[in-house]
């Protein structure tokens, strides 16, 4: 094929030939312009322009980089380290995971910052002691979220340590009256390494709730428990002995709770009030949290101006004087006398004018009586006067009072209709004029605040508005006027008509409203409705008479069927006295006329104090999610008294009882209206939350209930049950107020407590570790079977796969047949299959048996000592029971073996011999509660009960020759297994306390007693602790039949004062409800008990093995309002193995395991442990690290340790583990390598044994030629501009301090050598920046980091990658080696040609010599090579006529790389990636130089 014509047809992608010198036309030929003087010898040669350019374009391709050939490196010498097998097994996976490719993009990947989950409380007037509470709660951690790792290690000078945020995994919220408290449960992290210490405890320093320190001056605020380890299976709840900080145990202390058998952290269930291990949820609700009426409107409510007394002085005033200031006295108190029809007719005399003729007597009568009126009623001008009843469809009656009535009381049901009237009258300005004088006695006052209060119900009853009447729900529906306009602006003097439609009668107990008179009470003819006077007719609108308010309910739900729900809430309740007449020390009516003869004038004081003020609301209850069903009223009144404006904190619980499991509730909230409460009989008993507590065993109330659709509740609070005729009247609004004390009959007990276990805890030793030290039988030697038979005996048939696998139970074994003397062990087995030759199989046809895993201590009876050797068994000799037991039966399948010598073909016993290894002092023995229950209910676990059924029995409590008889009713649950390891056992008993002849009246309440019964032998909870068991209770109240005491006066001012919602003096008595809700709902504790997970019929324990727990009991102070994020300093993180061998030097002990702040110990951790690392998933321990080359990580971590790079930070994130360490291992100055199918680090710089850096020539691990080089696979890639542009590192990292918050540092560092940038200053330098903040706590490592990537930056150029033969290769991922190169750059200067008769012509000239050169003759197809010789400007040889040629001129280059990767082909060659380590002249590392030179890097 002529080239020409190829070209000419312009197909540039011409075949090549076979052959070294064939020329390949590809597609990356590209036209390169030609220079004048290539043109010139185009010319002379006679070629054309397209054929030169070919040309050209081969030579360019034949100069390109090569290895170089052998003869270019003298003395090498390539000895393999490993036979050709193992260095296959080598590159089955060899990579440099943190290769130049990774770590020179402009911005390196950053490992994440840890992540890093807060609340305000309110303080009341300066005046008060201030109430504190917490606005809003912690969240739990997100179920399955990761453990956090917390690993580091402080070491004086150098610094470390870190900020944990422990996850609150359980929190309980408390009222206390004036406080909140909470009980907060917190994982911290992995523990480490099991059977190891675990975290240590962090300093009180060191703990922060966001920013503040739990401060030593405010000890009895706080308890902090640390639990630094929870490997024992016993131990793995927080307890009293792991309290550390602040205050406990007593009322007045930081956590007033008592210890139950050393636990805490407990929270009741629906038949326990102390459960322990129960889990529970404290969650703040979003919506509909506040309840309550307010803002209450008037309906027909009287008016009175404040009360004042009015003197009328009998010789210093004139006739006319006289009069005006009886006037006065008028308008304040009223006639003073009954001056109705009906009340004068009594007297056979006629009502007196007031006005007119005759007002001069009735002035004369009414000073006689000495101001002896309560007051004036004044109408407010406004009340529902009509009810319209909705009968069904164009069906309606509608009702009103008579001309007799003030008010009437109507029964109301849904789309009832009542018309509200605001009535555009005043008070006639003359009413109390007196001609004569000249002057009148004002009422503009009057006028002036009822027209302000008929302004403001107009603006609030606005169309689509809700009110409450009573306990009745209304909506308004229409306005007759768009706007009230008073009287003194309209001229029209419209009134404004307001229509309310019901819209549910649901919360109301009495289902009715008050109507009033339009003509008697809302515009009352005679411009007020009536005098107050003692003994006198009902003279006006009381305070309680269905006022209409705007009103809230609160609805909450359980955000997860709960037993127990507990809810807790913040209430502001009380009564302002805003300069009201002081009644209780006004003059008797005879006191004041004898002042008056004596014309002494009498100034009365005012009040200005709060006084109490009584709400009482109502719970609704229904289950969640379930259609159609409507709240049902739980049957009690709960009470919130006040006095003071500061909130108070309370909670009421409610649990599920008689066996019930764990419901989801909603639960609806509802005040009961004044106008309701007026109803309800002074002897009905209320449930008085007012009432502060210290602790939660010994001031709680319990009431049974019954409720529609649930069952039966018991309700629990703290405080007292009150009779409503206590909570009604203010003894402020009475003159000359008495107490008359009750009367009473019968006082039985109605309620008892429990406070604790009796009798008092013993101490004792609790064995904690047991080893096995050989298996017995009576079998004389071992012929197999003894484990089997034994396992067989405890779990069950292995055959048959109902039972799991592994498989987990607890046993309870008597030592030496000594009832007082047990042991309760927990066994973990998994299933084995037998070996075809077993006797078993083969004559029995048993396929599997238990293979025994673990065997620890449960429980024990507590009298066990350090070297105790044990005995357990089954069969003849077993000791899971008392007395004699019976051989293994037959139909064990591994009683038999037909091959055994004689005499020892039948296993009759076969166990265990133990050997107590560690024993631990417990400050309780267990067992007194569950031994009491036995003796009095039997075995739970042989019951024929099911779980949740209950057993009752009558029972006498005895106490100093009183009694009480008693029913106690216990049901059985499940306990994850209790310490005799059956997994049933009793509840606390419910107490019924029966009123009969042998129940005595003599108990007084709170008087504590002890019932307690003898423990048989028999009684699996039996020890040499206690002989008696039993409960302390306490008498919790009395049922008790009087009449409660109330005030008693010679005159009240106004009624029902507590419970009222508005009152006559209006703003002079400030109600807490007058302008929002008095309740809101503040926390829900929500309690469950520990779901079962089939088939073992137990409930899961809460999985807390191995994990660093933490604990907090805080209450709400001035220092701590918000319940902010747990934080806490810590010295030490979790405990691994330490790989480097200067223990001492390094870690600060010689502890081989322990906390660590190395990188290396870190990894190794997380790839071989089985808890808090990926172990269990690779199949490998610390003990057989199969996937790890451990001896590199031990030389790696001297590497770490001499250059003072330290990791010390937590890991709180879901990550991948592999992603993990590539990412971290750079901003260690090291590389993630897998080698040998082995992870390892390796540092990336040069770095002798000790750590310390390489800095003297590298020593090469293999050369790499021409010879040994796989030829046309040598590629070089150069790095782009991008990813070599100059930049100043800013980098990232913390600053920790002993017991300190972190401060967050930023170091800046550049190149001094970016010349190009230096004069255009540091701000022209692009950034980037390196986050550090989870781990680097040092400036210097920082810096390290920074100087590492600038050098990368800077130095390096290009990556190779080539293929290679596997013969005498040994090298891995990491290794240094030396690639020889040779190139010839193709240039136009060294460019000829060599016309016909041999005369050269060249761009440059060219000596009398020998060229090694390309040349190519028209007319051909091949470029060929060769020497060539010119002489005198000419050449001789003729095959160079006719040609144009090309000098080559060879270059070689020797550089250092580091293997990145090497790949095993299908080919059978090895494939090799690696990157430029920059070296000068010498082969020293220029990285190195970089890293040590000062001079390099500028650090700002």
């Amino acid at each position: 094929m002529d080239i020409r014509s190829d070209l000419a047809g312009g197909n540039l992608a011409h075949p090549a030939k076979a052959g070294k010198s064939a020329v390949v036309f590809g597609p990356s030929v590209y036209d390169v312009p030609l220079l004048p003087y290539e043109k010139q010898l185009i010319d002379v040669i006679g070629i054309t322009e397209e054929e030169y350019s070919r040309f050209a374009a081969e030579v360019r391709r034949r100069g390109l980089v090569r290895p170089a050939g052998y003869d270019h490196i003298p003395d090498i010498v390539c000895e393999p380290k490993t036979t050709t097998a193992i260095i296959l097994t080598n590159l089955a996976i060899s990579l440099l995971l943190t290769g130049v490719a990774y770590l020179l993009t402009p911005k390196p990947r950053q490992p994440e910052a840890s992540s890093r989950r807060e609340l305000p409380g309110e303080t009341g007037a300066n005046r008060f002691t201030p109430s504190r509470g917490f606005e809003t709660l912690a969240e739990l951690g997100e179920y399955a979220s990761p453990i956090p790792l917390l690993f580091g290690l402080y070491r004086e000078g150098l610094g470390g340590g870190m900020l944990a945020s422990p996850r609150l995994i359980w929190s309980r919220m408390f009222s206390h009256g004036a406080l909140q408290r909470a009980k907060l449960l917190y994982v911290v992290g992995e523990q480490g390494v099991e059977q190891l210490g675990g975290i240590a405890a962090p300093q009180l320093e060191g703990i922060f709730l966001g920013n503040n320190a739990l401060d030593p001056l405010f000890e009895d605020a706080f308890a902090f428990y640390w639990k630094e380890q929870s490997g024992d299976p016993n131990q793995r709840r927080v307890r009293d002995s792991n309290f550390l900080y602040g205050s406990r145990g007593k009322a007045d202390k930081g956590d007033p709770d008592p210890a139950i058998d050393g636990e805490v952290f407990y929270a009741p269930t629906g038949e326990e009030t102390d459960a322990v291990g129960q889990f529970c949820h404290a969650f703040t609700p979003a919506n509909s949290t506040q309840f309550g009426v307010f803002e209450s409107i008037a309906n027909g409510t009287s008016f009175r101006p404040n009360y004042r007394i009015a003197s009328v002085l009998q010789d210093n005033q004139t006739g006319f004087t006289k009069r005006a200031a009886e006037r006065a006295r008028l308008k304040i108190a009223g006639a003073g006398f009954d001056n109705t029809e009906e009340g004068r007719a009594k007297l056979g005399k006629k009502p007196i004018p007031e006005r007119g003729k005759g007002a001069a007597d009735f002035l004369e009568v009414m000073q006689k009586q000495g101001q002896r009126g309560a007051g004036r009623n004044y109408s407010p001008r406004m009340g529902i006067v009509r009810v319209i009843k909705f009968v069904g469809t164009n069906n309606e009656t509608e009702i009103t009072t008579n001309d007799t009535e003030f008010k009437k009381l109507v029964t109301v049901q849904p789309k009832d209709i009542a018309i509200f009237v605001i009535s555009n009258t005043i008070i006639d300005p003359d009413i109390y004029l007196e001609e004569k004088a000249d002057s009148r006695e004002s009422v503009d006052d009057i006028n002036s605040s009822v027209e302000s209060l008929q302004i403001a119900a107009d603006d609030s009853m606005q169309v689509g508005e809700q009110f409450a009447i009573a306990g009745t729900t209304w909506k308004v529906i229409d306005r007759e006027l768009d706007r009230f306009i008073p009287a003194g602006e309209d001229a029209k003097k419209e009134n404004q008509k307001i229509t309310l439609e019901c819209v549910s009668t649901d919360e109301s107990e009495f289902n009715k409203i008050g109507i009033v008179s339009l003509s008697k009470v809302v515009q009352p003819g005679k411009d007020f409705i009536g005098d107050d006077v003692p003994d006198g007719p009902e003279a006006g609108i009381d305070e309680t008479f269905f006022p209409i308010t705007k009103v809230a309910f609160a609805t909450i739900r359980n955000n997860r069927p709960a037993v127990v729900t507990e809810i807790g809430l913040k209430s502001t309740v009380f009564q302002s006295l805003n300069g009201l007449c002081a009644f209780n020390s006004l003059p008797t009516p005879d006191e004041l006329k004898k002042l008056d003869k004596e014309n002494v004038q009498v100034a009365n004081g005012v009040i200005n104090s709060n006084i109490v003020r009584s709400t009482v609301f109502r719970v609704f209850v229904r289950k969640a999610g379930e259609e159609n069903q409507s709240f049902a009223p739980i049957p009690r009144l709960f009470l919130v008294r006040g006095n003071r404006p500061v909130a108070q904190y309370n909670f009421i619980r409610f649990a599920l009882t008689g066996g019930q499991g764990p419901q989801e509730l909603e639960f609806k909230f509802a005040q009961m209206p004044g106008a309701e409460l007026r109803r309800i009989s002074n002897l009905e008993l209320l449930l008085d939350l007012s009432h502060s507590i210290s602790s939660e065993s010994n001031s709680i109330e319990f009431v049974d209930v019954t409720v529609d659709n649930i069952g039966n509740l018991t309700i629990g609070f703290s405080g007292k049950e009150v009779s409503k005729g206590k909570i009604s009247e203010n003894k402020e609004f009475m003159r000359n107020p008495t107490v008359v004390a009750g009367s009473g009959g019968t006082s039985y007990p109605s309620n008892v407590v429990r406070v604790g276990n009796a009798p008092a805890a013993v101490p004792g030793k609790e064995p904690t570790a047991i080893e096995r030290k050989k298996n017995i039988s009576n079998q004389s030697k071992n012929f197999g079977g003894r484990l089997g038979a034994f396992a067989h005996t405890i779990i069950g048939d292995a055959d048959d796969f109902k039972f799991p696998s592994p498989f987990g139970l607890v046993t309870q074994e008597f030592i030496e047949s000594n009832p007082r003397k047990w042991i309760s062990i927990q066994w973990r087995y998994e299933r084995h299959e037998l070996p075809t030759d077993h006797f078993a199989r083969k004559y029995n046809q048993q396929k599997y048996t238990w293979r025994l895993l673990s065997a620890s201590v449960f429980g024990s009876s507590g009298n066990f000592k350090k070297g105790d050797v044990i005995e357990v068994k089954r069969g003849s000799q077993s000791t899971a029971t008392l007395g004699s037991s019976s051989a293994y039966p037959g139909s064990n399948p591994f009683k038999n073996n037909p091959d055994a010598d004689t005499g020892d073909k039948v296993i009759n016993y076969s166990g265990f011999e133990f050997k107590i290894t560690e024993v631990e002092d417990t400050e309780t023995i267990s067992g007194r509660r569950q031994a009491y229950l036995y003796e009095l209910f039997g075995d739970a676990a042989s019951s024929q009960l099911s779980v949740g059924e209950a057993k009752t029995i009558e029972r006498t409590f005895t106490s100093n020759n009183k009694t009480m008889k008693v029913e106690l009713t216990a049901s059985v649950r499940f306990e994850f297994p209790d310490i005799r390891g059956k997994g049933r056992t009793w509840t606390a008993p419910q107490v019924k306390i029966i009123q009969d002849s042998r129940t005595t009246q003599d108990w007084e309440k709170g008087e504590k007693f002890v019932d307690v019964a003898a423990i048989s032998l028999a009684n699996p909870y039996k020890t040499d602790a206690y002989e008696f068991a039993g409960f302390e209770y306490r008498v919790g109240k009395l049922d008790v039949n009087l009449i409660p005491p109330e005030f008693k006066s010679s005159q009240k001012f106004a009624k029902q004062t507590q419970l009222s919602d508005i009152s006559f003096y209006r703003n002079l008595v400030e109600k807490s409800n007058a302008n929002q809700p008095e309740h809101e709902i503040v926390y829900i504790n929500e309690m469950q008990e520990n779901e079962i997970i089939p088939p073992s019929d137990q409930p899961s324990q809460p999985p807390m093995n191995n994990l660093v727990l933490a604990g907090l009991s805080l209450k709400a102070t001035r220092n701590f309002t918000r319940l902010d994020q747990l934080r806490v300093w810590l010295g030490k993180g979790l405990q691994v193995e330490r790989l480097h061998p200067d223990l001492a030097d390094v870690y600060g002990d010689s502890n081989s395991k322990g906390a660590s702040n190395l990188f290396t110990d870190l990894m190794y951790y997380l790839l071989t442990d089985h808890m808090g690392g990926a172990g269990a998933l690779l199949g490998m321990t610390s003990d057989n690290p199969v996937l790890v080359d451990k001896q590199e990580l031990i030389n790696t971590s001297k590497f770490l340790e001499t250059q003072k790079l330290f990791f010390n930070g937590p890991i709180v994130e879901r990550t991948n583990l592999r992603q993990f360490i590539q990412s971290v291992a750079p901003f260690f100055l090291c590389s993630f390598v897998i080698s040998d199918g082995k992870y390892s680090l390796k540092p990336a710089l040069p770095a002798m044994s000790g750590g310390s850096f390489n800095t003297g020539p590298i020593q090469p691990e293999q050369f790499f030629t021409a010879g040994n080089i796989l030829e046309d696979t040598l590629k070089i890639e150069y790095l782009g501009a991008e990813e070599r542009r100059p930049f100043k590192a800013v980098v990232r990292y913390r600053e920790e301090r002993k017991n300190k918050l972190p401060q967050e540092r930023t170091v800046i560092v550049r190149n001094k050598k970016n010349s190009e940038y230096l004069d255009k200053g540091l701000e022209v330098l692009p950034h980037e920046q390196f986050d550090l903040t989870q781990f680097c706590t040092s400036k210097d490592h920082a810096v390290k980091v920074a100087r590492y990537f600038l050098a990368l930056r800077r130095l390096v150029t290009h990556t190779i990658s080539f293929s290679t033969t596997v013969e005498g290769l040994a090298i891995q991922a990491g290794s240094y080696i030396k690639v020889v190169t040779e190139s010839s750059p193709y240039s136009g200067a060294n460019t000829g040609t060599v016309s016909s008769t041999g005369v050269v012509t060249s761009a440059s000239d060219l000596d009398d010599d020998i060229y090694f050169v390309d040349y190519y003759k028209g007319g051909n197809d091949d470029i060929l090579s060769d020497d060539m010789q010119i002489t005198n400007g000419r050449v001789e040889a003729t095959k160079f006529h006719g040609a144009v040629f090309s000098v080559r001129n060879t270059t070689v280059s020797q550089n250092i790389y580091v293997v990145e990767q090497l790949t095993f082909s299908q080919e059978g060659t090895v494939d090799i990636v690696a990157s430029e380590h920059p070296c000068d002249d010498e082969g020293k590392s220029l990285m190195v130089a970089a890293m040590i030179n000062e001079e390099e890097v500028r650090v700002l």
